[in-house]
């Protein structure tokens, strides 16, 4: 109920001043329907729709967003008990989830992505299996639409460390490469 009035009160005000309503989900949340239908996936707009958690978390960093913003852990906030996404929906960390996802969506081996992970193949398997049926059962929530720059696949997500993969996903569907911000 909280996130739909709280949408309200921003369409209330985006119609009076003639402004768009900008959601909220990421690449993550957005492809495994990890949002409020009536709340935060409604928006006029989806601007970080085709980026994975660690990349916001990057961009808040380059634009120097306040640490309260950029540093905040994403919450349900849904409960009143602390509960982290991880814990309530996820069920890995944002890390390693970025990567599963990743990896799912562009049919890369699960022993390719495991050492990526930390994870071994099997438990990487499951992670597909489980991030499929997610998606799935959610699809109703997010049909590909012009919210959805990136369409059914994204840059790969890239985190300190590791290095990019080769032409897995790092191309649009013209084959021009995508810009990926460095995790």
């Amino acid at each position: 109920m909280k996130q739909r009035v709280r949408k309200l009160i921003e369409y209330t005000w985006a119609d009076k001043l003639h402004y768009a309503v900008a959601g909220t989900p990421n690449l993550l949340e957005y492809d495994q329907g990890f949002f409020v239908k009536g709340g935060d996936g409604l928006a006029d707009v989806k601007p970080i729709a085709g980026l994975y958690k660690q990349q916001v978390f990057t961009l808040a960093r380059y634009l120097e967003l306040p640490a309260g913003i950029s540093e905040r852990m994403p919450t349900t906030e849904t409960f009143s008990l602390p509960q982290s996404q991880e814990e309530f929906y996820f069920g890995y960390p944002y890390e390693q989830m970025d990567m599963l996802v990743w990896g799912q969506r562009n049919g890369i081996a699960a022993h390719d992505v495991a050492h990526r992970t930390g994870l071994d193949a099997e438990t990487v398997g499951m992670a597909y299996r489980e991030i499929g049926h997610r998606r799935s059962a959610t699809a109703y929530l997010s049909r590909r639409d012009a919210a959805d720059p990136h369409g059914a696949r994204a840059a790969v997500p890239a985190r300190a460390g590791y290095t990019r993969a080769r032409d897995h996903g790092d191309r649009d569907r013209r084959g021009r490469r995508r810009a990926v911000l460095g995790l």
